[in-house]
This record gives structure tokens, C-alpha cells and sequence, in this order.
């Protein structure tokens, strides 16, 4: 099996459960944030209401909270 032939919705279940341990992860120990992990991040981040993103703007405070160097990253949109 394949990632392109799981369900849509498994999909975003397991990426939902993937960025909670993450979360808990950085809360557990913050030195596990590195500035090389944010533009990881930042292109994972779709600017929708759905759950993964709004798990991924946490992600992204608590790596701001726990001092990785995040001066030179930004959010910039695009409008077409």
C-alpha cells in the first residue's frame, strides 16, 4: 500500500495524530526545535481552517516559545 492509495480521510487522521506527538514533543522538551525544522513546517502550512493547519500554527508558536531562531521565515501569500 502506498501513500496515493490510502483514503483521503486516513490520510489527514494520520497527519492530525502525527502533528499532535509533535506538539507534545516540543512541549516535553523545547530543545528539540531547530531553525532547520521551520520551513518544514511553513510549506506544510495551507492556510485553511482545517485541523492539521491549525495544529501546524501551534507547532509553529511553541518553536518561537521555545527560542529556534525564526528570523528570516515568514508566511508570504499569493494572490492570483
Amino acid at each position: 500500500m502506498t501513500y496515493h492509495s490510502l483514503p483521503q480521510m486516513c490520510v489527514c487522521v494520520i497527519l492530525e495524530a502525527l502533528l499532535d506527538l509533535l506538539i507534545e514533543l516540543v512541549i516535553l522538551d523545547g530543545s528539540v526545535c531547530t531553525r532547520d525544522h521551520y520551513p518544514i513546517w511553513l510549506s506544510a502550512y495551507t492556510a485553511s481552517m482545517s485541523q492539521a493547519d491549525q495544529k501546524l500554527l501551534i507547532l509553529l508558536y511553541l518553536y518561537e516559545q521555545a527560542g529556534a531562531n525564526t528570523i528570516g521565515f515568514r508566511l508570504v501569500t499569493i494572490k492570483l
